[in-house]
């Protein structure tokens, strides 16, 4: 806390002193170390936890490309349709259970991030020989 007071007190060694310069100082100080302590914190989260990455994967005609990606926990996929047909994706995780995303129509884009390790199949519910496997560690 800054005080305002500018009256003048003596030292021993009868040298004048403001108690604004004398407390003043310190509260600027104080917020340097606050800065710099907070920069030291983000830095350090920033090194534990990576950035999440995003993959594409290209469907073009009735094949997906890449046909296998391996990812991380966190991570998305974006499933662009660059075919002139219709598809609708399904991934399916190890416990066997589906997640639709639903009829993509040419020129689309969907994107689903994977917070659970695994290995999922990719499948287009229209096409059935569209298959993909995607790991995540």
């Amino acid at each position: 806390m800054a005080l305002i007071d500018s009256s003048r007190r003596s030292r021993p060694g009868g040298r004048k002193f403001s108690l604004q310069q004398t407390y003043v100082i310190p509260q600027q100080r104080f917020r340097r170390y606050v800065v710099a302590a907070g920069v030291a914190a983000l830095m350090t989260l920033a090194a534990h936890h990576s950035i999440a990455a995003v993959f594409e994967v290209d469907q073009d005609n009735v094949n997906f490309t890449p046909q296998s990606l391996t990812i991380k926990k966190g991570d998305s996929v974006r499933f662009k349709n660059s075919a002139t047909m219709n598809h609708n994706i399904s991934i399916i995780d190890s416990d066997g259970d589906a997640d639709d995303l639903g009829i993509e129509k040419p020129g689309e884009v969907v994107e689903r991030v994977f917070k659970k390790s695994g290995k999922y199949k990719v499948r287009c519910s229209i096409h059935p020989r569209m298959k993909m496997t995607i790991t995540v560690k």
